[in-house]
Parts: C-alpha cells; sequence; structure tokens
C-alpha cells in the first residue's frame, strides 16, 4: 500500500503510468493525510508492505499539534513500529522523510533511532548522477553506494561506472586526470577536470562542485611550495565528471596533475591513473587496498600508474605499467618534463 500525504490517487497514477509497463493489481493506493485513517486501511486490506509519503505529512486525531510537528511525526513513526511489529501480522513500513538544507532529515534524530535502515538519495538537481547510500543498518554496513541515473522513466541502474564518469577520447587534454575511487566495495574510476585561469581580483576563485573548498585549498598550497607552481594569482576550479563527490584521500594526486596540466597546458595521456594521497610535505602516501585498484585498472585497459613507495610485486600486472614516487614533484617532472 501506497499511502501519500501529499499526492492525490490520480497523480500517483499518472506518474506510475509513465514509469512503470505493467503495473500490479497487488498495488493499493491511499491519498491523507490522517495517520488514524491509513491504520484502518492497511489492517483492512491486509497490506505486507507500506509506503508513506512523507512522515512529516501525516498526524494523529488524539494529538494535537500540526503536520510535521516534532510530536506528530515521532508519535506517528511509533505507530508504524506498533504496526510493523504486530505478532499477529508482521508488516515492512518504508518512511519517506523530507531533508533541509544541510542534507540532514529534517525533524528530530529520533526518528533515525526508530528504524532499522536510513538510506540517503542524494543527487544535484542539474545533474542526472544520484547516489544511495546508508547512513544507519541494523543489519549490516553502511558502506555501499548504489549508483542511478534520473531519466525520463524514471531511475536507472548505472551498470558500468566506468563508462558513465570517464569522457571517451582519442587523446589526452590540458586540465584532465583520471583516478580510482572507492565506494563501499565498488572501485570508481574517476575523471578530474581542472581549469587555471589569470585572476584579475584581489583574492583569486577556488571553486571545486565535488571537493570541499578546505582541500583544494591545501592540495594548491602543497603544489606551490613543493612543487614550484605558482596558483597565487590563478583562478582554479576543478569538477569531477558526473558530480561524483571526492571523498576518498586517494584522489588527491589526481586533483593535483589536473591542476597542474591545466597551469602548465600540457595534456595528460588518458590512460594513466594517478592514485596516491598527498601529505604537506609533498610525499605521496600508501592507499588502502591499492592491489584491488591496480587490478581493476589492468582490466579496463588503462597502460600506466602512478602511485606511492608500496610493497607489491609489479610482475603482477603484465599489461600495467606501475610507477612508484616519492613525492609530488618527481611525478609533475616524469608527466610533463622540465
Amino acid at each position: 500500500m501506497y499511502v501519500s500525504g501529499e499526492e492525490s490517487e490520480s497523480q500517483i497514477k499518472a506518474r506510475a503510468d509513465r514509469i512503470i509497463g505493467e503495473i500490479s493489481q497487488n498495488i493499493w493506493i491511499l491519498s491523507t493525510n490522517s495517520m488514524d485513517l491509513a491504520e484502518i486501511e492497511i489492517k483492512k486490506k491486509d497490506a505486507d508492505i507500506i509506503i508513506l509519503d512523507s512522515i512529516q505529512t501525516f498526524a494523529l486525531n488524539e494529538f494535537d499539534n500540526k503536520q510535521g510537528s516534532p510530536t506528530q511525526t515521532i508519535e506517528c513513526a511509533n505507530k508504524c513500529v506498533e504496526l510493523a511489529k504486530n505478532p499477529e501480522k508482521k508488516r515492512a513500513f518504508i518512511m519517506v522523510g523530507h531533508m533541509n538544507k544541510t542534507g540532514e532529515m529534517a525533524g528530530l534524530r529520533t526518528l533515525e533511532h526508530l528504524v532499522d535502515t536510513v538510506l540517503l538519495l542524494d543527487g544535484e538537481n542539474e545533474e542526472d548522477l544520484r547516489l544511495l547510500t546508508s547512513t544507519k543498518n541494523r543489519f549490516g554496513p553502511t558502506g555501499e553506494v548504489g549508483l542511478f541515473s534520473m531519466q525520463e522513466e524514471g531511475l536507472i541502474e548505472i551498470t558500468n561506472p566506468s563508462e558513465y564518469f570517464i569522457t571517451e577520447r582519442d587523446s589526452g587534454i590540458e586540465g584532465s586526470a583520471i583516478s580510482v575511487m572507492k565506494e563501499g566495495s565498488r572501485l570508481l574510476e574517476i575523471e578530474i577536470e581542472s581549469l587555471v585561469s589569470k585572476s584579475f581580483m584581489p583574492y583569486p576563485q577556488r571553486i571545486g562542485d565535488s571537493l570541499r573548498k578546505d582541500d583544494l585549498n591545501t592540495l594548491i598550497s602543497i603544489l606551490q611550495e613543493r612543487a614550484g607552481i605558482n596558483l597565487f594569482d590563478e583562478n582554479v576550479i576543478i569538477k569531477a565528471t558526473g558530480g561524483l563527490k571526492m571523498r576518498e584521500q586517494s584522489v588527491n594526486l589526481a586533483i593535483m596533475i589536473s591542476i597542474a596540466s591545466s597551469y602548465l597546458k600540457k595534456p595528460v595521456d588518458n590512460k594513466t591513473v594517478f592514485i596516491a594521497e598527498v601529505g604537506l610535505t609533498g610525499e605521496l602516501k600508501k592507499v588502502p587496498q591499492i592491489k584491488s585498484r591496480l587490478k581493476e585498472l589492468e582490466r579496463l585497459g588503462y597502460k600506466k600508474a602512478y602511485i606511492g613507495k608500496s610493497q607489491i610485486d609489479k610482475k603482477e600486472y603484465k599489461n600495467l605499467e606501475i610507477k612508484e614516487m616519492k613525492n609530488i614533484k618527481e611525478v609533475i617532472l616524469d608527466v610533463f618534463g622540465k
């Protein structure tokens, strides 16, 4: 049963006709803001799975508070838990919740404690990419991630992330570098694009849609002090293809190489990958699970990988040249020359 406090039955049916080819006859639709009426219909139809969209729009008659108030939201959620754990008829509830401007669930955090799993569907309005992550799961780890593309027919699973996050080119281009990032148990190839331009303002711009501004400023400072690339009067803009957030430190080297490539106006070979954390000293640090990352790169047809000093057997990789480097300056000299 799909219980909606925001849309009418006709609106839901129209969207279902557009997205779903054949609709099952075992789905009931109820449009109401009354949790009391929802409870009656759930028991009457003996529904096994109930979706409430959204929990903040429902209210119980016994409480005088308005819909969306902390009291009503928590009490409606408690009613769902009561119905779900009924020993005579156990049910599954999926509660859709509103998000606030900071990207957190609106209302009291108590709501998160009542449920077994909290799933977050995140994405930028101008991007097709949607990431499904779990911030809580009583039944297993929360590190996994689902990748979807928002299309006219709804959310479509991205089965080959490499094709989605890497731009197909015949040759390298200035300001582009590739790395491997781990999301959950999945290894994702990610293309980082940078644009360096002369600033005519007292304070140059530092823009990173996919990276925190403080992290970007740190990497720029390392480039200046440890590699001799002066960016004090340059605007630096970076972006990850597909809008993927760069949360892992393993992409540090690729970000810095893409910035250097744009600044020096020299392209990087599109079959070369950069995987390393870069410290404040400019030294390249080890990355977790480097062997599995390199194996994945070899499988995908990449030819060269720059990494920090690691205890790996290069003979295991027949078609992938592995270059272990000490610091960022060594990498820049090796990639772009003097």
